[in-house]
């Protein structure tokens, strides 16, 4: 299943964000994240910005859409 705007997606390392755009690539997704930065740190001290970042859907558990 190829991602969809809207989409909420849950990765294989316990974060989640939210789908920005259609998928359009194969391997690549355009997400909105929270408890982030640059380097794609999470934990408290250092994820500390909503960004948007291009992931791997190698990385995706699984997506969850809302109707």
């Amino acid at each position: 299943t190829k991602a969809e705007a809207g989409d909420i997606v849950v990765f294989i390392f316990s974060h989640i964000g939210i789908v920005e755009k259609n998928q359009i690539t194969a391997n690549t997704i355009e997400t909105i994240e929270g408890n982030t930065n640059t380097n794609g740190t999470r934990d408290s001290n250092t994820g500390d910005r909503v960004m948007r970042k291009y992931r791997d859907v190698k990385s995706v558990k699984l997506y969850i859409r809302i109707n």
